[in-house]
């Protein structure tokens, strides 16, 4: 299974700049670009949130103004290759938690 880094703690509505930092399983050292696919709740509407390598193999972001609120996030991993070729990763769950709960 994965490994998923989050800063320590809860991760709570509108939030900025917590780093939250996915592992691929794969290599991305050619990988031409990443980013993770977001979903707020199951019927929600799919956002790309910019990413960047991390070591060899995760995938970091940092939450800007207006990217979360309270509620599950679904994340996924993305990234392209040379060749139109692509990949999506596990599934993560984000717990995202009101304020002061």
């Amino acid at each position: 299974m994965a490994d998923n880094i989050f800063e320590e703690g809860k991760v709570y509505e509108d939030d900025i700049g917590t780093e939250i930092i996915l592992d691929t399983e794969i290599d991305l050292t050619l990988a031409s670009s990443v980013s993770i696919k977001a979903r707020k709740g199951l019927d929600g509407i799919e956002a790309t949130w910019a990413g960047t390598k991390y070591l060899n193999n995760y995938v970091k972001h940092e939450i800007v103004v207006g990217e979360i609120s309270a509620g599950r996030f679904y994340l996924q991993t993305y990234a392209e290759f040379a060749g139109g070729k692509h990949w999506r990763g596990e599934t993560f769950i984000l717990p995202v938690y009101e304020k002061f709960k």
